[in-house]
């Protein structure tokens, strides 16, 4: 089961607050985004029954890349170059970074996701 693109890119356009003409120009961002999403979906999860969120979660993931890419976002809230010091505004993704919204993005579908983290197991005498 693939996810809708063409819903991806709608909640993609509302976020980037893009005509849906700008907002196409980005596709490539949305069909990335998507497959990600898709690779980290668990064997047992049921695409079919929470396409919804799925779409919605991998365009606010694109979202995250448009911002890095298109505004300069930086993870720092502010940049200072000399006697000069450039605050980051809180306009820019409603003030949360992207690597903060991609966060969110996969928070917002974890039940559907295969877990990232490592297991470490505690070994006795022998390996045991």
């Amino acid at each position: 089961m693939r996810i809708d693109i063409e819903r991806v890119r709608n909640y993609f356009t509302l976020y980037s607050s893009l005509s849906p003409s700008e907002s196409v120009k980005w596709d490539i961002l949305c069909r990335k985004a998507a497959s990600f999403v898709e690779s980290r979906l668990r064997e047992d999860a049921d695409p079919c029954g929470h396409m919804d969120r799925l779409a919605h979660a991998a365009a606010l993931w694109a979202y995250g890349d448009y911002l890095s890419l298109g505004s300069g976002f930086t993870s720092s809230d502010e940049i200072k170059v000399g006697d000069i010091t450039v605050k980051q505004s809180a306009s820019s993704g409603g003030g949360r970074s992207p690597d903060k919204l991609k966060e969110q993005a996969l928070e917002d579908i974890g039940d559907l996701m295969v877990s990232s983290g490592f297991v470490f197991k505690a070994f006795g005498e022998g390996g045991k």
